[in-house]
């Protein structure tokens, strides 16, 4: 439900029927709420934004959120004047939390190192959870690691009432671009009228460029960082990533090395293109990476940020960046001339408007000739897929399986039979639990004879890692048989292999 207030409704001089109009309002908003929210003195937040004074309550049960569900009200801050107030609040929802497992035992369904957990009712048709119970849930947040190296970050859905793992929810956006700017002063600048030195290591930014390169990152939909002189460590984390899949540096190097940072202001960072190699050697090549160090793409083959960040493939991935843009050519006619940010801008454009990689480089350069062949080639250049397409958003890797820790049923080769003073056959089935939690449901398993189930009950629930040995004594007729045992038959417990619950023989009686 909605409630709105029109300006004129409340002007000045009309507090009074401002202040009835804002009684009716929550009057009828409570309409929406259960007989005890009714009865309880709900809180509100306080702020301001601009012009406005906004309360905002957010409705929880116990210490569920509830997803969706708020009171919300804007005042002019001059006036004091209602303008806008609205509300959304289920009515399926229960009054108090029934009875759920604890964080602890929600966490442990989870795999990795866990960094949160919440308490949610999750709505119907939420952008962000694939799954709808009308049960409060855990949501759970990990962080699966490899190496010491962060990976993935995985959002588990665990039903608060029946420690059900239900799905991964869409976790909030990692970084999926990265655009970064080295410093303009390499190794010391000092004005050329007075002498004075401006800074004696690094100073500057190629604001225009790296920016320019960020917002179109944004407009072809990708999340993005932007950074002046990033750390190695920054560089390294998008580099070595399942996310970042579109790169841009504009840093004083060359095809093997690049000046992308400046440690405590004095001491310059470099990023070169062997270590690129080593990072990125676990991950699948950098989708695109736009090289803009003055000499960034004249060398393209092994040892070059070309080949390395493509790591070799002209499948999947290119580059496009300078070469030579120090040089008399490039610097006059394409950089100082003022075309390098301008290109990079219909580059872009280009992109945006469907085209690939490679036709947007060409199509930029016929927009700005001046950065085009020369007599010692290409001020722009290419490498790599020309039918590669970053826009839409492409995706650089998916990220690996992630397995919820959950139990694993199966019977062991253990098991034997035999038949004893016919009509008797005797077996003494063995099972265990391979998974890492416990088993919540009841366990049952069945006995079929030839098709037909003959027994069926209950066995005790073995603990993770943990062997039990169940004895069964059964009547059967004379001739050859077929028996099936299997555990779990109607797949009540949710188990990582649900393929080796069960174990068959044939037999002889009579």
């Amino acid at each position: 439900m909605i409630l709105m207030i029109s300006k004129w409704m409340v002007q000045p001089g009309r507090k009074l029927v401002a202040g009835m109009l804002l009684v009716v309002a929550i009057l009828l908003s409570a309409g929406a709420l259960s007989a005890g929210q009714n009865e309880q003195r709900l809180e509100f937040a306080d702020f301001a934004i601009g012009d406005l004074r906004v309360e905002f309550h957010q409705r929880t049960i116990g210490e569920a959120i509830v997803e969706g569900d708020y009171l919300l009200r804007q005042y002019d801050i001059e006036s004091g004047e209602l303008v806008k107030e609205a509300s959304h609040w289920r009515r399926d929802l229960p009054e108090e939390l029934p009875r759920i497992i604890s964080r602890e035992e929600a966490e442990s369904v989870v795999g990795g190192e866990i960094i949160f957990s919440q308490l949610y009712y999750i709505a119907d048709g939420s952008d962000v959870h694939p799954v709808y119970t009308r049960n409060p849930c855990w949501i759970v947040g990990s962080v699966i690691t490899h190496d010491g190296e962060i990976e993935i970050l995985a959002d588990s859905i665990v039903d608060a009432v029946t420690g059900e793992f239900l799905a991964y929810a869409v976790p909030p956006p990692q970084y999926t671009g990265f655009s970064l700017t080295g410093p303009t002063c390499y190794g010391g600048c000092k004005d050329m009228k007075t002498g004075k030195v401006i800074c004696t290591a690094c100073c500057g930014a190629w604001t225009s460029h790296y920016q320019n390169a960020a917002s179109w990152f944004s407009q072809l939909g990708y999340s993005t960082e932007s950074v002046v002189w990033p750390t190695e460590s920054k560089v390294k984390s998008h580099v070595q990533s399942y996310f970042t899949a579109v790169l841009y540096e504009l840093a004083h190097g060359g095809s093997g090395a690049f000046a992308s940072g400046c440690s405590a202001g004095v001491n310059y960072e470099h990023t070169t293109a062997s270590e690129v190699k080593n990072w990125i050697a676990s991950y699948t090549a950098m989708p695109f990476t736009f090289i803009g160090s003055c000499g960034g793409m004249c060398d393209t083959g092994p040892g070059s940020f070309s080949y390395e960040f493509r790591k070799g493939s002209s499948d999947g991935a290119a580059t496009v960046g300078y070469c030579g843009m120090s040089g008399a050519y490039c610097s006059a006619s394409c950089w100082h001339a003022g075309y390098t940010v301008k290109w990079q801008d219909a580059f872009f454009n280009y992109c945006y408007q469907g085209k690939t990689v490679y036709q947007a480089f060409l199509h930029a350069l016929a927009d700005y000739p001046a950065c085009a062949p020369t007599s010692q080639g290409w001020c722009m250049r290419f490498a790599g897929d020309p039918d590669l397409k970053i826009y839409p958003a492409i995706s650089r890797q998916p990220p690996p399986d992630i397995t919820p820790r959950l139990p694993d049923l199966r019977v062991l080769p253990e098991t034997i039979w035999d038949i004893i003073d016919f009509p008797r056959l005797w077996i003494e089935l063995w099972l265990k639990n391979d998974g890492t939690v416990p088993i919540r449901e009841p366990l049952i398993f069945a006995v079929l004879l030839d098709g037909e189930r003959i027994l069926q009950q209950e066995a005790p629930m073995p603990t993770p890692g943990e062997e039990v040995a169940i004895p069964i004594d059964l009547r059967v007729p004379r001739g050859s048989h077929h028996v099936e045992i299997i555990l779990d038959p109607e797949n009540v417990i949710d188990e990582l292999n649900e393929e080796n619950n069960t174990f068959a023989f044939d037999f002889e009686a009579g």
